[in-house]
Parts: structure tokens; C-alpha cells; sequence
């Protein structure tokens, strides 16, 4: 990849659903739902606006397909 298309990666895998359900499953298997405490809680927080953008192309890939 070039440095002159720094989002070229997000560009690739935008339209592809699979492959955001395959992450956020992963994360939800792997990660689970851990109690937040002071060390862990900006982890936590970036953890969650990727699973809730992981769902949401979900839910776009859904109604594209309705």
C-alpha cells in the first residue's frame, strides 16, 4: 500500500460483511463482556465503538439484502 492511500484498507473491507461478523464475533467470544476498572477502561471503551461499527455494517449488509 502506498502512503499517498492511507484509508486504502478501509476502502477494502467496507463491503465486506462476512468479514465484520467474523470479527465481531471473535471479539465477543475472545473478550466477552470484562469488568471495567481504572487500567482497563479506555481498552474497554475502543472495544466497544468497534463492536457497535462491527453491528451496524451488519445490520447495513441486512437491509442491502432485503
Amino acid at each position: 500500500m502506498r502512503l499517498k492511500e492511507p484509508f486504502r484498507g478501509i476502502y477494502t473491507i467496507g463491503g465486506h460483511t462476512l468479514f465484520h461478523v467474523a470479527l465481531l464475533t471473535t471479539s465477543l467470544i475472545l473478550l466477552q463482556f470484562p469488568e471495567p476498572t481504572d487500567a482497563n477502561e479506555d481498552f474497554l471503551y475502543t472495544v466497544n465503538v468497534l463492536r457497535i461499527a462491527h453491528a451496524v455494517n451488519l445490520i447495513f449488509g441486512i437491509f442491502k439484502f432485503i
